[in-house]
């Protein structure tokens, strides 16, 4: 999950091994060091909108018919057993 104290490591990271310019974009930044640190599938760190907007679906009227799910909301680590 993005937090202030992985962009600043993962800003450190590119610095030190040359990836990305550290002071650029973070989307860049995010590019360049996540495959040598975590290959997250869908190719970009997890932010916290990404949990509440599960958390707005499953409390809307759209999910009438469901009675039970396990959501995985990891960007694809964890592929479904």
């Amino acid at each position: 999950m993005f937090t202030p104290k992985l962009e600043t490591a993962s800003r450190e990271l590119a610095a030190k091994n040359g990836w990305a310019d550290h002071e650029g974009e973070w989307r860049e930044v995010e590019r360049a060091v996540l495959p040598h640190v975590t290959p997250v599938p869908i190719g970009r760190v997890g932010m916290a909108d990404d949990i509440a907007n599960a958390v707005a679906f499953l409390s809307s009227s759209l999910v009438g018919y469901i009675t039970g799910v396990d959501l995985r909301i990891d960007g694809g680590m964890m592929p479904a057993i």
